[in-house]
């Protein structure tokens, strides 16, 4: 939602803001700091060198990066096992999905 306070983006700073669930109950709290802005790294998936499997991993994964150092990892991919249970998203060293050894994985 849109909404003006009457106060701009430094006047703002530093200010607690709160979440109610009615009028009297306030559940939630935070603290207004520096925006973070992001620093995203995508990668378009496809078959892994030598895999003759039936799945086809396919889409995109993105990785965005905070101020931190933390990330958060969201992928957008078919072609996946129904619920896999030992299955994963790993990040790795290579620079290169052409063959198996660049992947260094």
């Amino acid at each position: 939602f849109l909404f003006y306070s009457g106060y701009n983006k430094n006047e703002n700073m530093g200010k607690t803001v709160l979440i109610c669930k009615d009028l009297q109950t306030v559940i939630g709290c935070g603290v207004l700091g520096e925006e973070v802005k992001e620093k995203k790294l995508v990668a378009e998936m496809a078959s892994y060198p030598g895999y003759t499997g039936t799945l086809n991993a396919a889409g995109m994964v993105t990785v965005t990066f905070h101020d931190d150092d933390t990330f958060k990892v969201h992928f957008d991919v078919s072609g996946l096992q129904a619920n896999c249970k030992n299955c994963g998203i790993h990040i790795h060293a290579g620079v290169s999905c052409a063959t198996a050894d660049e992947v260094k994985g």
